[in-house]
């Protein structure tokens, strides 16, 4: 988009290219750094030797899954709307728009707890209903990683792509120095 929009009769605005390079370097920086951040956990499970519990825990996340697929959809579905109130510092609608995602995907997550072991037993056909605690937790870890990206929204919406770097490089920081602490 941005190489479209620079591109005037076959020339390129120089001041627009640069614009949208410091505007996406971070991002793309950000996005390599969210590497550390995803598969940790599993890491953990694997240098433990305990293969029966990594498959379990695996069962439990691709479920537990499903439920960050509903985020997902709930959040691309508002998210021009949240850019949009930024724009406008609507600060009243942001919130509305902000609290109902995190409030439906609370609900739908908090249900899925609810009847984790229920809904495990029938979509494994009783196999892995030990994935349940494990589906739970996730499904938590869901409602906080919805927060997680809403926060990452309103940083980017408000330029602050440099601080959303900053976040993910700390994490991805505390996720390595975790992973050498429990070696």
């Amino acid at each position: 988009y941005a190489f479209r929009r620079s591109l005037v009769k076959w020339r390129i605005d120089k001041t627009l290219l640069v614009s949208a390079l410091k505007f996406g370097a971070p991002l793309t920086v950000s996005a390599l750094f969210w590497y550390c951040l995803t598969g940790v956990d599993r890491l953990f499970l694997e240098r433990l030797g305990e293969t029966e519990m990594l498959g379990i825990y695996n069962v439990g996340l691709a479920i537990s899954g499903y439920m960050q697929i509903f985020y997902t959809t709930v959040s691309n579905t508002f998210e021009p709307d949240i850019y949009q109130t930024i724009a406008q510092k609507n600060r009243k609608k942001l919130i509305l728009i902000l609290g109902t995602i995190i409030g439906v995907v609370t609900l739908a997550n908090m249900l899925f707890v609810l009847f984790a072991p229920f809904l495990i037993d029938v979509l494994t056909a009783g196999r892995y209903v030990a994935s349940a605690p494990f589906a739970r937790i996730l499904a938590i870890h869901n409602i906080t990683m919805a927060v997680y990206y809403m926060v990452v929204k309103l940083l980017i919406g408000n330029g602050y792509v440099k601080g959303e770097l900053f976040v993910r490089v700390s994490g991805a920081i505390c996720s390595v120095v975790a992973f050498f602490v429990h070696m």
